[in-house]
Formats: structure tokens, C-alpha cells, sequence
């Protein structure tokens, strides 16, 4: 027997009442395994939309239930990188590459890489959405335009602001925004891990 169908073959594991789920409309159990306890929980509340959240080698052994259990319009990343900020989970970047791999994986972070490149632009720079780039500081030529318009988006307006716009609303109001922005932030790694590291920005700070 797999270690996850444990748990549904005894019936020790079914006496809890799961009391206190009454408001709740959609439940996500990360580590969830099997789904059997997520199942236990929607077979009670049936008006709860049920997310089984694991490794992928763990799901694909997961039973059908009479609910689909699946939500592809979840990112799970980035209900992960809010698991571990609300559960006051700090990680230090010692290197590039430690950030550039939270970049994979944390778009409001990559939403924030572009607000702080952008704090870097002159102000001049910010009105015209363009740069000189002499000072290697903000965007390159290339991509002041649309690393401006971004940032003017996710800061509405407020040229020295930090992000005040979910992953969720640049999503609506360009679904390739959040992409966009994790290849920006990944671009211009070297000057935002300079940032991180001198502490120069108290925005662009973990945590």
C-alpha cells in the first residue's frame, strides 16, 4: 500500500469533524498527497472548490474524485511565495544566482525588480520614458519604454513607489506582463543583486 492511501484505508484518520469551513470557497492543501484529506473536507462541504497542491510524481498516483480537484488558472508559485511571506519566511540572497532563482519562481518579486530599476531612472528619464544609460543605472535604451510603462502601471504613477498591483491585475491587464517582467528583472540581474546587496533601496529588500 502507497504511504498516502494510508490515511484513507483507516477509519481513524475520518473521526475528525473538520469543523469551520463554512465560508470558505476555495480550499488549496499544499503537501496535500493523495488528496484524501482535501477529498474528506469537499465530500462535507461540497460548495468548496478543492486544489490538491504536490510533486508532480505524488499527484499522478492520486485517485479521481467526483470532483475535479484541479485548477489550471492557479499559479501555484505565487501561492507559494505568499505562503512563505505570511508565514514570515526570510531568505537571504548570497549570490546572483539565489535571486535569479527566486525569479523563477515569486513574479510580484520580478514585479518588484522593475519598480526599483525603475526608481533608478532620473527623472527626466521617467517623464520621457527614455535613458541616456550612461550611468548604467535603470533600463538600457532598448527597454525603457516598456520597463516604464510597467512600472508606471504596477506603481500607479507613483515614480518612486513600490508595487501596489497583484500578479493577478497585471495579468488582466496584459497577460504577457508578468512574464515580461520575470525577463526584464532576470536581464538586468547583476545591477538589481547590486541594489539588493548595498541595501540602497529599502523597496527592493526581503522580508
Amino acid at each position: 500500500m502507497h504511504a498516502f492511501e494510508y490515511p484513507g484505508k483507516d477509519p481513524r484518520f475520518n473521526e475528525s469533524s473538520y469543523e469551520g469551513f463554512e465560508q470558505v470557497q476555495k480550499l488549496v492543501d499544499v503537501d496535500g498527497g493523495l488528496g484524501v484529506t482535501l477529498n474528506l473536507i469537499t465530500s462535507k462541504y461540497p460548495h468548496i472548490k478543492g486544489v490538491n497542491f504536490d510533486l508532480t510524481h505524488v499527484i499522478q498516483h492520486a485517485p479521481p474524485y467526483p470532483e475535479d480537484l484541479s485548477d489550471d488558472n492557479v499559479d501555484f508559485n505565487e501561492v507559494l511565495s505568499k505562503l512563505r511571506r505570511s508565514r514570515g519566511h526570510k531568505v537571504e540572497w548570497e549570490f546572483e544566482a539565489d535571486m535569479l532563482a527566486a525569479f523563477g519562481k515569486d513574479p510580484e518579486l520580478c514585479m518588484k525588480g522593475i519598480c526599483a530599476l525603475y526608481r533608478k531612472q532620473t527623472a527626466d528619464e521617467k517623464i520621457g520614458k527614455f535613458t541616456y544609460y550612461s550611468n548604467q543605472q535603470g533600463f538600457s535604451h532598448c527597454d525603457a519604454l516598456r520597463g516604464s510603462i510597467l512600472a508606471k502601471f504596477l506603481t500607479e504613477g507613483d515614480p518612486q513607489g513600490d508595487v501596489k498591483k497583484s500578479v493577478e491585475e497585471l495579468r488582466e491587464y496584459d497577460p504577457k506582463a508578468p512574464e515580461l517582467c520575470r525577463t526584464l528583472a532576470t536581464h538586468y540581474s547583476k545591477q538589481l543583486f547590486a541594489i539588493y546587496k548595498s541595501k540602497e533601496d529599502p523597496l527592493f529588500l526581503l522580508s
